[in-house]
């Protein structure tokens, strides 16, 4: 009786299938390199924001191949190749820019402060480390393209601020307020959001935040 109810739960069993998924991003970056006639890897909008990083710097960092430098422990300038930073190229929407440093004798190469960039904008980053046809030469070690978001690429009721925050006592409606990574000192009419689910306060300076319990 005990051999025939023991083979009986043996034979209800029943096999586990495991499925995994990718998320879409990695898809996205996997394709970008895997169609490219040149050697290039790609940073999608949603890694960066997954990635613990700072700025746009820091996430092309994770690249291999890439390096970069910091000024006061943020990253500043990407290095490719192990060549200078100013002779790598950035182009920003297929449009070169360059930026010099803030002292008097510096003056304006191919390298680019990133940390002018803020990331909120970006929608993806691609490295070419060999010439391509249609990208403009110039570059040395490789060529950074920055892709920025379209105006509908973000959801309804998002802002962005670089000074104290007011009036946000009139956006009732609003659900989502990113403000973090602005330097804020002061911010009021928090009381009023009712619909608000999620409020990023991050790399900020506010010193009172007692309208965060009312």
């Amino acid at each position: 009786m005990l051999a025939h109810s023991a083979e009986l739960k043996s034979t209800d069993e029943v096999e586990v299938i495991q499925v995994r998924g990718i998320r879409g991003s990695v898809v996205k970056s996997l394709n970008t390199k895997r169609y490219s006639n040149a050697i290039v890897d790609a940073v999608t909008a949603e890694d960066i924001g997954k990635f613990p990083d700072q700025n746009v710097a820091e996430s092309l960092q994770r690249i291999t191949g890439v390096s970069i430098s910091r000024n006061f422990g943020e990253g500043e300038r990407v290095s490719i190749r192990g060549t200078s930073e100013s002779q790598n190229r950035t182009l920003l929407n297929g449009q070169a820019v360059g930026s010099a440093d803030w002292w008097t004798n510096s003056a304006a190469n191919r390298g680019f402060n990133y940390t002018m960039l803020p990331s909120e904008i970006v929608s993806g980053l691609e490295v070419y480390k060999s010439p391509e046809a249609d990208i403009d030469e110039g570059s040395i070690g490789g060529t950074v393209i920055v892709r920025t978001r379209k105006p509908l690429d973000l959801d309804a009721n998002n802002i962005s601020t670089i000074s104290d925050v007011k009036g946000l006592s009139l956006l009732t409606s609003l659900e989502k307020l990113d403000l973090s990574g602005n330097n804020i000192t002061d911010i009021k009419g928090l009381e009023n959001l009712i619909n608000l689910r999620m409020l990023d306060l991050m790399s900020n300076q506010i010193e009172d935040i007692k309208e965060l319990d009312k």
